[in-house]
């Protein structure tokens, strides 16, 4: 069985997400610099989300930021940058990195970045993973957390 409808059939309504408010008023921004904090449930946890996330953030839509997992497993994201391009990610996350993982936005928020905090050509050091324990990963984002 599909679940997709038949063709000529109404598509089913779209589940309004904690991060479509938060997309739109980033959208809205145009190229003014902006920072999305968004909380993921779901399994948001693991080295194949950690580095999709990474990849999308930093080489695709070019953001800085992090991805945090915490205690309680849920996942925090961070990503600043235009506004634009913070939107296009906050619908990416939507989406989801495919396969089986399921996530959802389940808060969102945005700010105001103040002119000059953002680097001009983000690096591969401008976007941390951080694992559940609160270790920086080396390999995937930077040095490692001092103990």
């Amino acid at each position: 069985l599909s679940a997709v409808p038949p063709r000529g059939a109404a598509a089913p309504p779209s589940v309004p997400c904690a991060g479509t408010a938060v997309a739109g008023a980033a959208r809205d921004r145009g190229d003014a610099p902006v920072r999305a904090r968004m909380t993921l449930d779901g399994s948001a946890y693991g080295a194949y989300f950690r580095a999709v996330t990474r990849n999308e953030a930093l080489y695709n839509r070019r953001l800085v930021g992090h991805l945090r997992e915490l205690p309680d497993a849920t996942t925090e994201v961070v990503v600043a940058g235009p506004g634009r391009r913070v939107a296009s990610f906050l619908r990416w996350m939507q989406r989801g990195p495919g396969l089986t993982q399921l996530i959802s936005i389940a808060e969102a928020e945005l700010e105001e970045v103040p002119a000059g905090e953002l680097p001009a050509s983000p690096g591969p050091g401008d976007f941390s993973l951080y694992a559940r324990d609160g270790t920086r990963d080396p390999d995937r984002g930077g040095e490692a957390a001092a103990s």
